[in-house]
C-alpha cells in the first residue's frame, strides 16, 4: 500500500507524485544515477516492457541491482515473460506498474 508522502529516494519526490513529475536537470547537477535512468527508461516505455537490450543502449550496466534498488526505494516493477515451446520461460524485459494511491 503507497500512502502520500513516503519519500521516493530515486527522484526526490514522494511516492504519489514522482509518476507524472519531470524533475528539470540543474546546470551545476552531477549526472543521472543509473536508477534515475532506468526510472525514465521506464517511464518512456509507457507500461511496454523493455529488454535488456534496451536497457543496455540507455548506459544501465547492472540493471539488476538498478531494479532492486528502484523497488527497494518503493517502485512497482515487473517483469514480463514469454512462454516458449519447450515449457520455459524467457524474459521479455521489465515494466514499470503506476503507483495506485491511497486517499
Amino acid at each position: 500500500m503507497i500512502r502520500h508522502g513516503v519519500p521516493c529516494g530515486v527522484c526526490g519526490g514522494t511516492l504519489s507524485l514522482c509518476s507524472g513529475r519531470v524533475r528539470r536537470p540543474d546546470a551545476d547537477a552531477r549526472p543521472a544515477s543509473a536508477e534515475r535512468r532506468l526510472l525514465g527508461v521506464l517511464r518512456e516505455a509507457e507500461g511496454r516492457p523493455v529488454g535488456l537490450h534496451a536497457l543496455a543502449e540507455a548506459g544501465i550496466e547492472d540493471p539488476a541491482n538498478a531494479i532492486y534498488e528502484l523497488e527497494r526505494a518503493g517502485h512497482r516493477i515487473e517483469r514480463e515473460y514469454a512462454e516458449v515451446t519447450s515449457g520455459r520461460r524467457r524474459l521479455l524485459g521489465y515494466r514499470l506498474r503506476h503507483a495506485r494511491t491511497v486517499r
